[in-house]
């Protein structure tokens, strides 16, 4: 539930659009309920209408509770920028586990 309003009633201003960038192409993209990770500050958290917002994360994870679940990226280091309900996420590099078909 978000806002009080149950998940069936969203509107899309009750969402984040979130789009992961590395070198390689778009890791990841779709809506979300909120983004997680942690900056040098520590742990911070993003839901929609959040203040424009850009921090630098470095080998910590990214978690995102999209509207098919939770999705967890671990990034070596990576740029994110919030501004107007939109998360953009710019990275130079996945670790190893976040490579499709690498052991965990």
């Amino acid at each position: 539930m978000v806002r009080g309003f149950p998940r069936a009633h969203r509107t899309m201003a009750d969402l984040l659009a979130v789009a992961i960038y590395t070198p390689e192409g778009t890791l990841w993209r779709g809506d979300a309920e909120s983004v997680s990770s942690v900056n040098s500050e520590g742990p911070f958290d993003i839901l929609p209408d959040h203040a424009n917002f850009l921090t630098l994360i470095a080998r910590a994870p990214i978690s995102i509770v999209a509207q098919d679940g939770m999705k967890e990226f671990s990034l070596e280091r990576a740029v994110l920028y919030i501004s107007g309900n939109v998360v953009s996420v710019y990275a130079s590099v996945r670790t190893p586990s976040d490579v499709p078909g690498h052991p965990r």
